[in-house]
Order: structure tokens, then sequence, then C-alpha cells
């Protein structure tokens, strides 16, 4: 169970066997809440829960290919340096 800065955000790592949780938020304070409560969820013989940041909308529904793939792209790849590679 880590707290790790990771470029301008904090990613919070927890592990129990074989199941791994992962995630990223915009300052310490809060990596180490999400931390203590996935402890806490740990404890009490739940899994944590991970919720997204995303928005849900109908639009993020369509699950053709080509709508996955736009998504996958704007979720990891735009505005990044391999952005021009990823896309072709």
């Amino acid at each position: 169970m880590t707290i790790t800065r990771r470029d301008s955000s904090y990613q919070v790592y927890v592990c129990r066997g074989a199941h791994r949780w992962r995630k990223s938020v915009a300052t310490e304070q809060l990596a180490r809440l999400l931390e203590a409560e996935w402890r806490l969820a740990l404890l009490q013989g739940r899994e944590p829960v991970i919720e997204s940041d995303e928005e849900v909308s109908e639009e993020s529904t369509d699950s053709s290919l080509g709508c996955m793939a736009e998504r996958t792209f704007n979720l990891y790849w735009e505005g990044t340096k391999g952005a021009k590679t990823a896309r072709s």
C-alpha cells in the first residue's frame, strides 16, 4: 500500500494477494484519504471501490470498434508525445 508522486498527480496502489487496485488523484491529501478508505474496505472484507472520474453519457455507451478506438485515444493518447503514432 503506497502513494507515489506521478508528474502532477499522486498514484494510490493497494494490493492483497493477486488483486491490485490503482488510481491517480490530483492531491496528496486525496491520495491519503483514498488509501485509508481502501485499507478500511479490505479490513472489513470488501473490495476497494474505484469510482470513475468520467461522466457517463449516451455517447459512451456506443460499443462499436471505431467508437472504442476513438475513446481509448482520447483517454490515453490525446495530447501526448505519441499521439500521432497512436492515431495512425
